[in-house]
C-alpha cells in the first residue's frame, strides 16, 4: 500500500512535500520562502532537528521554544477548529490562511504577514494534525483509564438520519 511508504517532510515545519519538490532548487525555494530566518544555518543544524523530531511528541515540541513553535501551535489550533467544524481540510490553505493574511496586512505591518505565511495549513498537514490531536486524546484517555482504580464503560447503538448505525462508547473513570 502507498500508506506504508515514507513521504518527504520538512524537518522544520512538518509540511509533507511532494516527490517532485525533492529537487535541490525547489527545496531551497521552500527554505527561503517558509523559513527565511534559517536559510544561513548549516547542515548539522537540520540533522539535529531531524534527530530531535524523531525523539519528541507534540507536547515536547511545543514546549521546546523553537522559532516556529508559534506557527506550529497555530497550525494545530486551526486544524482542531477545521476538524470540529467538519469542513473539508483544504479550507485551511484555500480560505483561512489567505483571510488571515488579508486581515493582518490591513491592520499591521508586512513583517507580520511573513510570519503568518509560515503557518503550515496544506491539506495533508491539516489531516496529519487532526490525526495527531486524535492520537493525543486517545493516549490521554487510555492513560487515565489505566491509571484509575475503577472505571466503567457504557455502550449505546443508534441510527442517524441516513439509517446508518452509530456506536457510542462512554468511559467513566476516577481521576
Amino acid at each position: 500500500m502507498i500508506e506504508n511508504f515514507p513521504r518527504p517532510e520538512c524537518v522544520v515545519c512538518g509540511e509533507v512535500l511532494s516527490n517532485e519538490s525533492m529537487k535541490p532548487s525547489l527545496l531551497t525555494r521552500h527554505l527561503n520562502t517558509k523559513h527565511s530566518d534559517l536559510k544561513d544555518k548549516n547542515v548539522t543544524f537540520f540533522k539535529r532537528l531531524l534527530e530531535n523530531k524523531n525523539k519528541c511528541n507534540m507536547h515536547t515540541y511545543l514546549s521546546s521554544g523553537s522559532a516556529n513553535a508559534d506557527a506550529l501551535e497555530a497550525s494545530f489550533r486551526i486544524s482542531y477548529r477545521i476538524a470540529k467544524n467538519g469542513t473539508n481540510h483544504t479550507i485551511g490553505e484555500n480560505l483561512i490562511l489567505p483571510s488571515i493574511k488579508d486581515a493582518i496586512s490591513c491592520m499591521f505591518e508586512k513583517d507580520y504577514v511573513n510570519k503568518i505565511h509560515s503557518i503550515p495549513l496544506s491539506n495533508d498537514t491539516v489531516s496529519r494534525r487532526i490525526k495527531d490531536i486524535s492520537n493525543d486524546i486517545k493516549e490521554t484517555l487510555l492513560k487515565g483509564i489505566n491509571d484509575s482504580q475503577l472505571f466503567s464503560i457504557q455502550v449505546d447503538e443508534s441510527t442517524d438520519v441516513a439509517q446508518l448505525a452509530v456506536l457510542l462508547v462512554i468511559a467513566r473513570y476516577l481521576k
